[in-house]
C-alpha cells in the first residue's frame, strides 16, 4: 500500500462558518452526518472496491472532518421550468409567450 502524501491544500482554510452550527446539527450530526476519519485500511479497501485511486486532497478533506452539515448561505430559489405536453419540451402557450410559436389567427 502506497502511503499517501498530505497536499496541503487545506493547511490555510478557516472553515469557520462553513459548517452548521444549528440546534439541529450538533443534535443530530455525529449520530447520522459524520464518522471517524477514514484509516488508510479503509481508504484502501474502499479504493480497491470502487477500481481507481481516490485523489489525495479528497482523503485529507476526509482526514480533517468526514462528513458534516454545510452551513448554506442564504439564497433565493429558483423556480423550476413547469413542462406540459407529455415531458416533450414546453406547451403551446409557453413557446407562443415566447415567441417560438406562431399562433394562428
Amino acid at each position: 500500500m502506497t502511503r499517501r502524501h498530505a497536499t496541503g491544500h487545506f493547511k490555510d482554510v478557516d472553515f469557520d462558518g462553513f459548517w452548521d452550527q444549528s440546534d439541529y446539527a450538533r443534535e443530530h450530526e455525529a449520530q447520522y452526518y459524520t464518522e471517524p476519519a477514514p484509516s488508510e485500511e479503509l481508504v484502501a479497501q474502499i479504493e480497491a472496491e470502487l477500481g481507481f485511486r481516490l485523489p489525495d486532497a479528497y482523503v485529507e478533506f476526509a482526514g480533517i472532518r468526514n462528513g458534516g452539515m454545510v452551513a448554506r448561505p442564504p439564497r433565493r430559489r429558483r423556480r423550476l421550468a413547469r413542462w406540459r405536453g407529455g415531458g416533450a419540451g414546453p406547451g403551446r402557450a409557453d413557446r407562443a409567450r415566447q415567441g417560438l410559436l406562431r399562433v394562428a389567427r
